[in-house]
């Protein structure tokens, strides 16, 4: 996790090549700023990746909130102080706002009401490695195609469609 981050996010008639080089830019140019340098700040260009359906991004959405557990950099999703995950839950102050998309307004409206979420469990809930190494080839294609290995044909438990 030190040397990447994820974004997830909705486009709605943007360019996404237009934002990240704005987006990518400005963290550069205030990180080279604020330490004095001149150098890169990225090793190499953005890769972008195409989710188009409820249950792909359930699963990618799962995969990048699961990334600090998997680097042991905490053992809840919602206690990673760079996520946005713990302000939609409530256990630290807001950052950025979470993205408008239907699954988080969903989870919103659920912790709103509730007090809590139960989905929470289930983002903590592991991914075996074989399915680690799926998701991690699915997110670097141009479109999201989560395939499961030869001779497997069935999906795990943790990969039933939530929608």
């Amino acid at each position: 996790m030190s040397n990447h981050y994820h974004l997830l996010g909705t486009a709605t008639g943007l360019s996404v090549d237009r934002v990240m080089c704005r987006l990518l830019k400005g963290i550069s140019d205030e990180v080279n700023r604020r330490a004095g340098r001149t150098n890169h700040t990225f090793g190499g260009p953005y890769r972008w990746t195409l989710i188009e359906d409820w249950f792909h991004y359930h699963h990618a959405f799962r995969y990048v909130y699961q990334n600090p557990l998997r680097a042991g950099l905490c053992t809840d999703v919602s206690q990673y102080p760079f996520s946005t995950l713990g302000g939609l839950v409530g256990t630290r102050e807001p950052g950025v706002p979470i993205t408008s998309h239907p699954f988080e307004r969903l989870a919103l409206k659920q912790i709103r009401r509730n007090g809590k979420s139960d989905w929470i469990p289930w983002l903590n809930e592991p991914y075996d490695a074989a399915h680690v190494d799926g998701l991690r080839r699915a997110l670097s294609r141009r479109k999201f195609r989560f395939c499961l290995g030869r001779g497997s044909r069935k999906l795990p438990r943790q990969f039933v469609n939530v929608e």
